[in-house]
């Protein structure tokens, strides 16, 4: 075999090994906030330092589900940095973000009883 195929199925291994990386890495992420407890865990790990114990910060309550939605999955330009990253690209699907806006809003709720 020559060196030149021999180079191109490196490559190509390289770029599987890569791609393949990456779908554990979002199926990983994906796989952390599959349960209610891991979401409160997903909660303080990833959102906590900005939004607070309390959900409390940078979190309008007045905004639809689906914006907020949108939002988590697709980031956000703030005024006052930091802006809100998205997380679609770090594997979040919607599911998952509608259970974390559900979760803020629970937090708000017991926040002001």
């Amino acid at each position: 075999m020559s060196t030149l195929k021999i180079r191109l199925r490196i490559i190509v291994f390289a770029a599987g090994l890569v791609a393949a990386s990456f779908l554990l890495v979002g199926a990983s992420e994906r796989s952390r906030i599959g349960r209610a407890g891991d979401i409160s865990d997903y909660y303080k790990t990833q959102c906590v330092s900005c939004h607070g114990d309390q959900a409390d910060l940078k979190f309008d309550q007045k905004l639809s589900d689906e914006e907020l939605v949108r939002i988590v999955l697709k980031g956000k330009l703030v005024d006052v940095p930091p802006d809100m990253p998205a997380f679609e690209p770090k594997g979040i699907t919607e599911e998952q973000a509608k259970s974390l806006v559900t979760y803020m809003r629970q937090l708000r709720k017991s926040a002001s009883n």
